[in-house]
This record gives C-alpha cells, structure tokens and sequence, in this order.
C-alpha cells in the first residue's frame, strides 16, 4: 500500500474542515433561527385598563379585567382582535410586510385583548420566530392567547407544537394554559392549548367565556380509517374534547346564568360549506368547453344525463363529478340554490358568484372564494354547539385565505335567542395566497385584515370585518346579536 505522504494528510484534513465548516453554515442558513426583521425601535407600549386576574394554570380559567383610574370596574365593552393566518415563515419580505400591518392595526385599535387563531409561525425556524412574537406583545403590554393551525409544527424539523405552546405560555402577556387537560370523568383531553379565558365586567361576573382549542393538522391514517374518510383530509375535534367543550360552557354558566360563550379553532366545520363560489367561466357553457358547472336547483332535468350511481349521490345532497358527453361537470345538488347579486367583477367582467345551501343564511358581504377546507368527518360539533345555543355565540376560525364568510342558520332571530355563527377570519397574513393570485383581484391587499369583537355586559357582542387598506372603515357583519342584513 502506498505511504500517503504528510502535504497529503494536510490537504485531506484541510479539505474536511472545510466541508465541515461549509455544511455547518448551510445547515445554519437553512435552518438556524434567522429571526425576522423587526425595527425595535418603533414597537410601543399600547395603553390600557386591562389586568389579568387569575392566570388560568392547571386546567382552571384565566380571568381578565378592566379597571378604571379610580379602581372600579370599566363595565365598557371588551374590544377584541382577532387574528389570523399571519404565516410568519421563511418569506422575509412578506413576514416583514405582515408584521407591520399587524402592528399598525393594534396601534389604531388599541385592542384590550388579542386572540390568534392558528397558523402564525410556520417556519421551521418557528423558537426564533415564536420568541420575538412574544417579546413583541411583550412590549406592547397586551394580554392574547394562541391557538394552534394547521401549519404549525407540519415541516420534519419544525418546531413541535406542544413546544411552541410551552414557549408561548412562558411569556406573562399570553393568556395561555399549557397543562394537559382532563374531562370531568378522567379522560386525557386531545391537543395543546386547550384553554379557557373569562372576560369579566360588573361585580366580577363573567361576561363572556372565551374556549380555545387545538382542531389539529392532518387527519391521522387510523382516524381516516376509524370515521371511514379518506387518507389526506383535515383533522377535526375529538369526542373527549367536545366532552371538555361542553363542560367548559356549563362551567361558565354556573357562574353567571346569562352567559354566554364563543369558540376559537383554526380548522373550520363541515357546515362552513354551505357558502360555495362558483366561477363563471365554468358555469354551464354551451359553447362546448371542457369543463362546466351546472344546478339542479335551476336545471332539474339534467339530472337524467347522470349514471345511476351520481344520481343517486346528486339526491343524497352531494356534489357529483361527472363526464356528459365528454364534458367534465361539476352537478351541484338541488339544496344549493344561487345567490341574486353575488356576481364578483374584476375589470368589468363578471368572473363568479355564489351558491347557498338551503336553510342556511350568510352576511351579505362576506364571501368565500375557495371551497371550505373543513375535515370530510363531519364529528357533530356544530350540533352540540346547537344543542347548548343558549350559552354560545358562535365559533371564530382561520385556515381559509380568501374567505370571511359568516354563516348562520335560515330563520327568525332575537338578541336574546340568537344564532350559533360560524365566522371566518379574514387572513392577515401576505405569504399566504390570495386573491391576487389567484387572479381575481388587482390588489394585493383585497381582504387583508382583520376582525373585532365588541362584547357587552350582557353577553351580546359585534362583530366587525376590517380591511389593512382603510382601518377606519369598519364592516359591521353581527350587531347586537343579530346579523346584518
């Protein structure tokens, strides 16, 4: 064997160094923390009456509360901002673009509480990022709480999601339990985050119960088997944490028998389906392209070109996709009936509306421009919300980018005996997709935002939708309990 010489031995050994070295500085710059670029400088102190009364550890709510200067209790409304879909992830630009519109918004609002509803770090460099959020609010000295999207915690090297929660709650201005919850009869909750903040007015009552939990990421293969789903789809709610769900409503009705609740998820429900955008360019052509949509509610003969298993499926209620005639259809069922007026015009043409399913209604002016990324398992969340209506509001989500949509059942309303409402957040977030680039909008601004809860003494509260572009411009969609007509 030949004797490798010493000039040898160097350069092998200096060459390994510097492999070692250029894989470390790869491995950093790929995933090392790079934290966001935040201007320090310009992040100030939001003034307000806010105090938290009971951190909320162990499984037992958080309690927030305003006082006035001479130590009474503020019985104003609480002013809450939602956010959502902020995706602050490996997009520099757009995280700092986010970042800034996010702040610019709490320092118009002056919010008293912040609640986030999921997928806001979603990098894999998400300790870094979840710090400086949290250093962020720190120095705004306002309370919010977070709940967990889809996003967080899905890449190999991500951060982990009960991680993510820890470091959050480790922070005094996030309203936040980490502990693992527990139904009344023993049961392990499912998720991280679970947890539960009480608004509190006049003579300590609570005004309103604030429930938040994890609806999780990518439905598990033995769950898809378990419901009978397909592999892929969405996670949902599990049957011990709408148990805990229900527990925590009566909990808050025992101490204030007027109360009433709202629920924050990332993950919408199957209902929030109901509102469907349909393009036009696919709207039953007659010209003979490739593809179409067609209504039975409009077009109840075309049923009889369907085979007899897509008949069949089409009068169970289904959306069916069929081949007629060699054309590629899109048959909604005949519960789905168009929507006067809903026409979307970009340039001066139209390019879509929207189609509502029966027996539902929803806040004209509200929209949504995808199809509800819900789970295909339908747990029955929505109905045992129905069931404890007396005591719910209605839920809060995110998770679809170019929607706000607020959904509520068809019918005759009081403020006292209101609808449960499904309300999506409008996306606050510009990594995400949007209208604009989905080609349906100009602006990269269209329906970048976000919403505000007025909530009274009484547990009725307002609901606002509020665009990035023009803050002073507030979008009423709920008022009063009752919806906006």
């Amino acid at each position: 064997m030949k004797k490798i010489s010493k000039k040898s031995k160097i350069v092998i050994i200096v060459v390994a160094c510097v492999l070692v070295v250029a894989i470390g500085l790869g491995c950093y710059f790929m995933f090392g923390p790079m934290p966001m670029r935040v201007d320090w400088s310009k992040i100030r102190e939001v003034k307000n009456n806010v105090t938290l009364l009971t951190a909320g550890e162990n499984g037992k709510p958080a309690e927030l509360i305003k006082y006035n200067a001479d130590g009474s209790v503020d019985e104003n409304p609480w002013k809450v901002m939602q956010l959502t879909d902020l995706h602050f992830g490996d997009k520099m630009n757009e995280n700092e673009i986010t970042l800034n519109k996010m702040l610019d918004a709490i320092y118009a609002e002056k919010p008293d509480y912040v609640v986030m509803t999921g997928d806001i770090i979603t990098s894999i460099r998400g300790k870094s990022r979840a710090e400086q959020l949290c250093k962020i609010f720190e120095k705004l000295g306002i309370y919010w709480t977070y709940v967990l999207g889809n996003h967080e915690g899905d890449q190999i090297l991500a951060l982990k999601r009960k991680k993510l929660i820890d470091i959050c709650a480790s922070y005094p201005h996030c309203v936040l339990d980490n502990s693992v919850k527990y139904t009344k009869d023993g049961t392990k909750v499912w998720g991280d985050g679970n947890c539960v903040v009480n608004l509190l007015g006049k003579d300590n009552k609570v005004v309103q119960s604030m429930i938040f939990m994890d609806s999780g990421d990518a439905i598990t293969d033995a769950d898809a088997k378990r419901v009978g789903v397909e592999k892929g789809t969405y996670d949902f709610l599990k049957d011990n944490q709408m148990q805990w769900y229900e527990e925590q409503v009566n909990a808050a009705v025992s101490l204030n028998a007027d109360v009433k609740t709202m629920l924050f998820i990332h993950i919408p429900l199957v209902e929030q389906s109901s509102l469907i955008y349909v393009r036009q360019s696919e709207y039953a052509p007659e010209d003979g392209s490739s593809n179409r949509v067609v209504l039975l509610s409009e077009k109840p003969e075309f049923i009889n070109n369907l085979s007899a298993d897509d008949k069949k499926s089409a009068e169970e209620g289904n959306i069916v996709i069929a081949t007629v005639g060699g054309i590629k259809t899109a048959v909604y069922p005949a519960i789905y009936k168009k929507v006067d007026g809903s026409e979307r015009v970009l340039d001066g043409k139209v390019i879509g509306f929207f189609i509502l399913k029966d027996g539902w209604s929803y806040v004209k002016g509200t929209v949504a421009y995808e199809g509800c990324c819900s789970s295909d398992y339908n747990n029955g969340m929505y109905a045992l919300m129905k069931k404890l209506a007396p005591h719910v509001n209605g839920l809060f989500c995110g998770h679809d980018h170019v929607t706000d949509s607020v959904l509520y059942e068809a019918g005759a309303y009081t403020k006292e005996a209101s609808p449960v409402y499904l309300c999506y957040g409008v996306c606050g977030g510009y990594a995400t997709y949007s209208l604009y680039s989905k080609q349906m909008s100009n602006s990269k601004d269209e329906l970048k935002g976000y919403n505000l809860i007025y909530i009274y003494e009484d547990s009725s509260f307002d609901y606002y939708g509020v665009q990035y572009t023009d803050p002073s411009v507030k979008t009423p969609f709920i008022i009063g309990n009752l919806p906006v007509e």
